[in-house]
């Protein structure tokens, strides 16, 4: 089946006009089409990237290219795939160029929506659209990223996993350089989850990036469910994983020594010694705080390693990145603690919470009941 349309003109006479236009720009084509609808449609594909260039009014390429995607629709869908392929290659080069990534993203959301999901090719579609959105950054909000319903279209197209794991990782990128960093890691742990014991060396680079990333992320403190990905196990032994190792559980006092054993391995991995020094604080202080609500300065400054006219900074950074919840007492040279965040959550954790829901609803069951006696 093909797909209906609304243009008020024949397909001959749309391929007629585009390709007199083509000609009126110098392109290298043919005097007259070769009136077979694929082979000239085509043609005018390839021939857009000539003028995308040149033509400088992103309202007339607009409507050339929307010309040829209604083209494109007309042409049953068991076929289109190749022509489908080829324009999403003409409109990834065209958003290099200067001020045309919004209109190729525009024009990709276009096409993607204009077929029923099933068909494949759409996976072809749908990686350039997140090529064009890493070029275009400002766009990438209209991307779809709700991986349940990603993983649904994957199953659908039917592709091999290669393909797979190639969209998870187009998909990574360019949410992460358009600054989704949450979103971002969300992917990358969809992409690692793709992996089993048996092909997690495949994924090494992958998870290597997966663990400075996290660790640069300003807004990240919880490293512990990186732990049971297969790519991220199978980097045991080396030292971005004994550093990962600090992060989910260890103490500034270990994270000072890693860096002495190892001084020039935080350039070589892109990461910040002082911003890392920062975030092991922060953390080594949630874990001094543990379950006690109210601590003196003096057990702060021990478990800490820092003066004490650091110290106030770093409970108020702590404050603001909602690690902890208190105030600073000045007087009494302590801080009183309402709340504070976990640097992991196990099984026994689970079990507690699960007491605790337990015993409320038992609680909220005995008032209703009270309630219900009263009526």
């Amino acid at each position: 089946m093909s797909i209906p349309t609304y243009i008020d003109l024949t397909e001959t006479d749309q391929i007629s006009q585009l390709w007199q236009y083509m000609r009126s720009r110098q392109v290298d084509i043919a005097e007259n089409p070769t009136n077979v609808i694929e082979d000239d449609i085509s043609t005018i594909i390839e021939a857009t990237g000539h003028i995308w260039k040149k033509e400088a009014d992103s309202k007339d390429l607009e409507g050339i290219v929307n010309s040829i995607i209604s083209l494109l629709f007309t042409i049953p869908v068991n076929s289109v795939g190749p022509l489908v392929q080829k324009l999403c290659m003409k409109l990834e080069a065209g958003a290099q160029v200067e001020g045309k990534a919004d209109l190729s993203f525009r024009l990709l959301h276009i096409l993607f929506n204009g077929y029923p999901i099933e068909n494949s090719f759409l996976y072809d579609v749908f990686c350039s659209w997140a090529k064009v959105a890493n070029v275009s950054q400002s766009s990438i909000r209209h991307l779809p990223c709700d991986l349940s319903k990603i993983a649904g279209w994957i199953k659908l197209w039917d592709r091999p996993e290669s393909c797979s794991l190639n969209l998870y990782r187009l998909l990574y990128e360019a949410q992460y350089n358009c600054g989704q960093h949450k979103k971002a890691s969300e992917v990358m742990i969809a992409l690692l989850e793709c992996f089993t014991k048996e092909t997690a060396s495949d994924a090494q680079d992958d998870a290597t990036k997966c663990i400075q990333r996290s660790i640069m992320d300003e807004n990240t403190f919880v490293f512990d469910h990186l732990l049971v990905l297969a790519p991220i196990q199978a980097l045991q032994g080396q030292l971005i994983h004994a550093l990962l190792d600090i992060f989910v559980s260890g103490s500034i006092q270990a994270y000072l020594k890693f860096h002495e054993a190892n001084p020039d391995f935080m350039e070589q991995n892109g990461l910040s010694h002082n911003e890392n020094v920062r975030k092991m604080r922060l953390l080594t202080l949630v874990d001094v705080i543990g379950n006690r609500r109210e601590l003196s300065f003096d057990d702060m400054l021990k478990g800490l390693e820092i003066e004490e006219n650091e110290l106030e900074e770093l409970v108020i950074d702590a404050i603001i990145t909602k690690l902890i919840r208190g105030r600073i007492d000045e007087v009494n040279r302590t801080i009183i603690v309402s709340q504070a965040c976990k640097r992991s959550f196990d099984d026994g954790d689970w079990k507690k919470l699960a007491a605790c829901l337990s015993k409320c609803k038992d609680q909220l069951s005995l008032v209703f009941e009270q309630l219900s006696s009263i009526n």
